[in-house]
């Protein structure tokens, strides 16, 4: 069965050379796209399930702080968290201290930085 990854993210051109880069980078795993987190935060409810969640941090309608938050307080997700960032030191640490979050990528992405973390977090 594929792995299931979620990416949170704004920028449409991003958030689909993402898509294509980890499609065709890793075996088996399958990419699905929010475009902000409450997007994001309604496929959750939906019950869907994700083996791996990549999500901005400052998108509009709701940022990356504010979905894993509404995430864990509402309990629907279970799956490790891997920020997507451009942002200054301080909004990282307070991000990295939220639930189920295992890292960061800064912005611009290094798409061969990004698969191989990606790949450490699925085994």
């Amino acid at each position: 069965m594929p792995r299931r990854i979620l990416v949170v993210e704004d920028d449409p051109g991003v958030a689909r050379l993402l898509e294509l880069g980890l499609s065709r980078l890793l075996s088996d795993v399958t990419v699905t796209r929010a475009g902000h987190g409450a997007a994001a935060l309604e496929r959750l409810r939906a019950q869907e399930r994700y083996d791996l969640i990549l999500c901005d941090l400052m998108m509009p309608v709701m940022d990356g702080i504010r979905f894993v938050q509404g995430a864990q307080e509402e309990g629907v997700n279970q799956a490790p968290i891997l920020l997507l960032t451009a942002v200054d030191e301080e909004q990282v640490a307070q991000a990295r201290a939220l639930p189920n979050v295992v890292g960061y990528i800064r912005k611009p992405v290094d798409l061969s930085q990004l698969v191989d973390e990606v790949a450490k977090i699925l085994g």
